[in-house]
This record gives structure tokens, C-alpha cells and sequence, in this order.
């Protein structure tokens, strides 16, 4: 985790993603990430992502 950062709640709040995007700008694609919840120095709380996976070939859903 980035310095600055530390988990918002104990024990830590995570989220997980996945989603298909048929139609978009760059044509068609599907995206799986997951995150924790933070808070930095000055109290703002967000969501820390370090990956996000895309795919254009169904990969992500195959995986699981």
C-alpha cells in the first residue's frame, strides 16, 4: 500500500469487481479488480485498487 495509507476499519473492508463492457470506445471488454478501503493523513476515505485485469478474450470469466 501506498505510504500515507492505512485501512479506514478493523478488520479491513475489501471489494472485488467484475464487470463486461460490450460496447465502449475501444471496442468490447471485460475488467476484474479488487481494492481496500483507506483513509489517508487528512481523513478521506477511498478505495485502494492496485490491479485492475482487462481482457478482450474472456480470460477473467474462465478463470474463476
Amino acid at each position: 500500500m501506498p505510504n500515507g495509507l492505512v485501512p479506514s476499519a478493523n478488520p479491513a473492508i475489501a471489494i472485488v469487481g467484475v464487470a463486461s463492457y460490450p460496447s465502449s470506445t475501444v471496442g468490447s471488454y471485460l475488467e476484474c479488480y479488487s481494492g481496500i478501503q483507506v483513509s489517508n493523513s487528512g481523513g478521506q476515505i477511498g478505495f485502494y485498487i492496485p490491479y485492475m485485469y482487462v481482457t478482450t478474450n474472456g480470460a477473467i470469466a474462465h478463470s474463476w
